[in-house]
C-alpha cells in the first residue's frame, strides 16, 4: 500500500472515532434528559462502533507483528495476504 492510501485510512479512522464519541455524548445527554428512545440507539451505535474500531486496530497490529516476524525469519509468504 502506498503512503497516501495509508494516510487516508488513518484519517478515516480518526474521523470515525470522533463521530463515535459525538454519538456517545449525544446518547448519554439524551438519556439524562429523558429522551430515552433517541439516546439509547445513539449510545448503542457508539458502543458497537467502538468495539468494531478496537477490533480493527487489534487485527492491524497482529498483521504488522506477523509481517515483522516473517521478515525476521526470512519468510515472505505473509506479505501479500489481505
Amino acid at each position: 500500500m502506498d503512503k497516501n492510501r495509508i494516510n487516508q485510512l488513518k484519517s478515516l479512522k480518526n474521523i470515525v472515532c470522533i463521530v463515535l464519541v459525538i454519538f456517545y455524548i449525544a446518547g448519554m445527554l439524551c438519556m439524562f434528559l429523558n429522551n430515552f428512545p433517541l439516546g439509547f440507539p445513539l449510545f448503542t451505535l457508539s458502543t458497537l462502533g467502538g468495539m468494531g474500531v478496537l477490533y480493527y486496530i487489534k487485527r492491524q497490529e497482529e498483521k504488522a507483528a506477523l509481517e515483522k516476524l516473517a521478515k525476521e525469519n526470512g519468510d515472505d509468504t505473509h506479505e501479500n495476504e489481505a
